[in-house]
């Protein structure tokens, strides 16, 4: 859709086509994910819970990282309960403050529960792959970076934040660059980040967008219960880091080593000297000659 000035999001078409039950759009706020965390807190909140803006002035990544959400992207949180499997006990709520402790982030997983904070950014990571492949030609890869990431034609267009609380609610925050262009962007990101529009050459309702973006995830979620392998092989489908060396960040060291993709559990594989290695979680090191 040519247009020298997109539509607003359409909460009310939101809600009607898709999963979403209720939801808030900002003109500015800090961060999604922030107010999330917040209204997560109350018991009568209708699930899934959309909190989408505009604008935000301190969006998050992961860890201290920030997130660049320039004029025309779209930055949202969603706030859900995601299945678990039965074998699963869920820790209760402080009983010290009656408030939720956060358990994990999307950096922060661990092998002996499931659906953990790094699968369900998986699970993010693939609905924005999905959603974004038809609206860019057929000749332009489009792909994941584990953990979280989206890259498109070597560059980022998309990431992921997941957070899980004790009561096992979660939040995906997303922030997809769409109608923001690489050119508007902090000097230092305009060599690694695209949006939609640098790609396409014209504008998109990034209601069109944020709807596909929630049926994938929707999907995906319904699946989860009962075939969960069939997302983590998805995801190691379309990792783009396959074959290429990776140095892996953990808090007690560094491991370098060949990718050699996802495995089941949504780890991350690296060939290293002493053999295959798995990660649940970690920071990727990435060098310029990766992202080519």
């Amino acid at each position: 859709m040519q247009e020298s000035c997109p539509p607003p999001l359409d909460l009310a078409r939101v809600i009607r086509e898709t999963f979403i039950q209720d939801g808030e759009v900002w003109q500015t706020i800090d961060s999604t994910n922030n107010w999330a965390k917040t209204l997560i807190l109350r018991p009568d909140l209708p699930l899934p819970f959309l909190v989408a803006a505009e604008h935000q002035t301190a969006g998050r990544g992961r860890g201290s990282r920030r997130w660049w959400t320039g004029q025309g992207s779209l930055a949202f949180s969603v706030i859900l309960a995601p299945p678990t499997s039965p074998s699963r006990t869920p820790t209760p709520p402080s009983e010290a403050t009656g408030q939720h402790n956060w358990l994990k982030t999307s950096e922060e997983t661990d092998s002996g529960q499931e659906p953990t904070a790094g699968f369900l950014g998986l699970l993010g990571a693939l609905s924005v792959c999905q959603a974004i492949r038809p609206l860019v030609p057929p000749t332009v890869p489009v792909g994941l970076h584990w953990p979280n990431d989206v890259y498109v034609a070597g560059r980022k267009i998309a990431g992921i934040l997941v957070e899980v609380a004790a009561n096992q609610r979660a939040i995906f925050g997303i922030g997809v660059n769409v109608n923001n262009m690489a050119r508007e962007a902090p000097k230092e990101l305009q060599p690694i980040v695209t949006s939609l529009r640098d790609i396409c050459g014209t504008f998109l309702d990034r209601t069109d967008v944020l709807i596909s973006i929630l049926r994938h995830m929707e999907s995906h979620l319904e699946a989860l219960s009962h075939n969960p392998a069939g997302l983590t092989s998805e995801a190691d489908r379309l990792c783009l880091q396959k074959g290429h060396q990776l140095i892996l960040e953990t808090e007690k060291q560094q491991y370098k080593g060949i990718c050699r993709g996802i495995d089941v559990t949504g780890a991350i594989l690296l060939e290293t000297p002493e053999g295959v290695r798995k990660f649940m979680s970690g920071t990727i090191v990435r060098s310029r000659e990766m992202l080519e």
